[in-house]
């Protein structure tokens, strides 16, 4: 996954944005749900985000509460966004990106 420490001016796409703060304890985990997909999707970009740290990309996304992870589909565009602690991920969605 790759945690975001400075701005980037291009989010390459298709992507799988996570946004968390890092003192959230709760977190942890499900970041690590969201890294176990990583080696069975290669072709989809995962990014960690602080909100904190990057409020501007956390405003761009409508992120409301954390975590939240955001899917961005090839050309651009929000697929999908779950948020909060309860949202489970669909890997058939994953795999059409």
């Amino acid at each position: 996954m790759n945690y975001l420490f400075t701005a980037i001016e291009h989010i390459r796409s298709p992507a799988l944005l996570y946004f968390y703060l890092s003192h959230m304890i709760l977190g942890e985990r499900t970041r690590r749900k969201i890294q176990a997909l990583e080696p069975q999707f290669t072709q989809i970009n995962f990014y960690a985000i602080d909100v904190e740290q990057f409020p501007s990309l956390a405003e761009e996304y409508e992120v409301k509460s954390v975590p939240t992870a955001v899917i961005i589909k090839w050309q651009g565009g929000i697929l999908e966004s779950h948020q909060g602690y309860q949202f489970s991920l669909n890997k058939a969605i994953l795999a059409d990106i």
